[in-house]
């Protein structure tokens, strides 16, 4: 089973409409909704439009994204974790493709798909970075010289255009972000939990990715 977390944040629309491309997979599918909005017309819309198969979580505080998403953890089935921003949607056959290439192999235990900018599908997303000393002492020493800027913009060009060509199969990358990422249970709790709390929003994928590298996945 595939268990589904979505957290809202004043986007009831949007969210229901991440919440229907996830149930025209094909795949055994549980779903999580966090409302964090804490606002009474939100969660209230939630309640009337949401599937009756949807599980909501209604929060009297917003204490975080991480929180959210953990809340929704731990309480789910599934063997597989799909985290899916709000105003993000599967295209079809998506989770089909991703749960195929997760399990491929004992060794991966995150995969993403390829991101749209647009609806028309024409923009790609730009790849995730990991953060490090060494990125910043790059952009640090980018400030020196206008070539050294050139430079930078010229490798992250080349890395992005190596994962935007890969139309077919899977490419290895050092990083992905968690709003829009399928992951292994196992792998999850090997490497310590889903999120730390610590990160209200932002950088919790990035710790979770540098952890699931440190259990050698």
């Amino acid at each position: 089973m595939i268990s589904a977390i979505i957290v809202n944040y004043h986007c009831v629309s949007l969210t229901l409409r991440a919440v229907e491309s996830i149930l025209k997979e094909k795949q055994d599918v549980e779903i999580w909704v966090v409302d964090n909005s804490v606002d009474s017309s939100q969660a209230r819309q939630l309640k009337q439009l949401l599937p009756s198969k949807v599980n909501l979580i209604i929060n009297e505080y917003n204490n975080g994204f991480a929180q959210a998403c953990n809340q929704a953890y731990q309480l789910s089935r599934g063997e597989l974790i799909l985290l899916l921003n709000p105003d993000a949607y599967l295209v079809s056959g998506c989770l089909t493709v991703l749960k195929r290439a997760l399990l491929s192999d004992h060794k991966i235990a995150a995969v993403s798909p390829q991101v749209y900018w647009d609806d028309d599908k024409k923009y790609y997303l730009p790849p995730s970075v990991f953060p490090s000393a060494w990125l910043l002492l790059c952009d640090e020493l980018c400030q020196l010289h206008p070539l050294l800027t050139h430079l930078q913009s010229l490798l992250f060009r080349f890395k992005a255009l190596r994962v935007w060509k890969k139309n077919r199969g899977s490419i290895q990358v050092s990083a992905l972000s968690g709003g829009h990422v399928l992951l292994k249970r196992s792998a999850i709790e090997k490497s310590g939990g889903l999120f730390d709390e610590q990160f209200f929003m932002y950088y919790e994928d990035s710790d979770l990715m540098l952890r699931l590298k440190r259990a050698d996945y």
